[in-house]
């Protein structure tokens, strides 16, 4: 996030975070806490996932598409085993600019289609 007030997801179909179609431009706060949510919601019938980042409770930005159209780096992948699990979530923080103070992960039920929130 916030990178020359960029921020995006990456890699979407190996585009960069700042060269695809979730690249916001948008200056953010700077040095301080901004709450952010990241969902994730595969589709359990099909290879779709919806992703839909917040901050400060306010949408930022969105993408939904093919789970094989999202992939890591190729200077991560050989670093880190997990990336090869298909059921791994990956988040990456380059140049120590976010911090996590909370994670949660809500498992849904096998069969089920639908994220009810806490």
């Amino acid at each position: 996030l916030d990178l020359y007030d960029t921020s995006g997801l990456g890699l979407i179909r190996g585009l960069d975070w700042s060269k695809n179609e979730t690249t916001v431009r948008r200056k953010l706060p700077y040095q301080r806490f901004l709450p952010l949510i990241l969902r994730v919601q595969p589709d359990p019938h099909t290879d779709r996932v919806r992703i839909k980042v917040a901050l400060e409770g306010e949408p930022l930005l969105s993408w939904e598409g093919d789970q094989r159209d999202l992939s890591i780096p190729y200077y991560f992948a050989d670093q880190v085993s997990i990336t090869r699990d298909p059921l791994a979530i990956f988040l990456i923080s380059t140049a120590g600019g976010a911090r996590v103070r909370d994670l949660s992960v809500n498992v849904l039920p096998h069969g089920s289609s639908e994220i009810h929130p806490r």
